[in-house]
């Protein structure tokens, strides 16, 4: 709603001005003033740090308030023009409205979610460990890669190498990727070059943030060489390569 300031004022339309202040004058103005502090100063200020982007439940806090200023631009939009003159009022209309979104929203999900089930594991965050998925750990507290069963544990920092750039694996063993710094990396599968030898099945992206841990479990190709590297550090040569022998 606040975007329309500019096309009017650009094509010069004073008439058109009357929908926006309406909506921002008498009983109408502290539903526009929460709407300007839900969608834009709270989150925008509140998520100027590094540290609230990395804490899942502030994130979570975070959403909820713009999911909540969102609602109540979209109210502001077309209440106003229907209720003929009169001031806000959230009754069982509204919150009927909200509910058969919210429905249709979830079923929407569950429709997918049927149809692809790996994508409806990674909805609802249950780690697939053969696929390789990224899971959220902490470094305070935490147990990170001890708490996922893995065989094998590579670790990186805030350096450009992972500490174990060649690991030789058995058939069937986990390895688990853990990052105990605070830089940035990832853990990203190189292309399959000799398809008769090595597993052309080889395939995994994941962001290895800090407080993330990265599984994989399908190193099941006896004799093949697994290559990755990481997308931001490759160029200083953070690369790794998983034998299976």
């Amino acid at each position: 709603m606040w975007s329309q300031f500019l096309v009017i004022w650009y094509g010069n339309l004073p008439e058109e001005t009357f929908f926006i202040f309406y909506r921002l004058w008498g009983p109408w103005r502290p539903i526009g003033t929460a709407v300007f502090f839900l969608v834009f100063v709270i989150p925008f200020v509140g998520l100027l740090g590094v540290k609230p982007k990395k804490y899942a439940p502030t994130m979570v806090g975070f959403a909820l308030v713009s999911l909540a200023g969102i609602w109540l631009e979209r109210y502001l939009e077309v209440v106003p023009s229907i209720n003929n003159g009169a001031g806000p009022a959230i009754g069982l209309p509204e919150l009927g409205v909200t509910a058969l979104f919210a429905g249709l929203y979830l079923l929407s999900i569950a429709w997918f979610a049927a149809r692809r089930p790996m994508l409806w594991i990674a909805v609802f965050g249950v780690l697939a460990i053969a696929l390789g998925v990224a899971c959220k750990t902490t470094t305070s507290g935490g147990n990170g890669c001890a708490s996922t069963g893995a065989d094998y544990v590579i670790t990186v920092d805030n350096g450009v190498a992972y500490s174990n750039p060649t690991l030789t694996v058995a058939v069937g063993k986990r390895v688990c990727w853990e990052n105990v710094g605070s830089t940035f990396h990832s853990v990203v599968s190189d292309p399959v070059v000799d398809s008769a030898v090595d597993d052309t099945s080889w395939h995994l992206d994941a962001q290895l943030n800090p407080e993330l841990v990265v599984l994989y479990a399908k190193f099941t190709k006896l004799g093949a060489d697994y290559h990755y590297h990481c997308r931001y550090h490759q160029g200083s040569g953070m690369i790794g390569t998983i034998q299976v022998r």
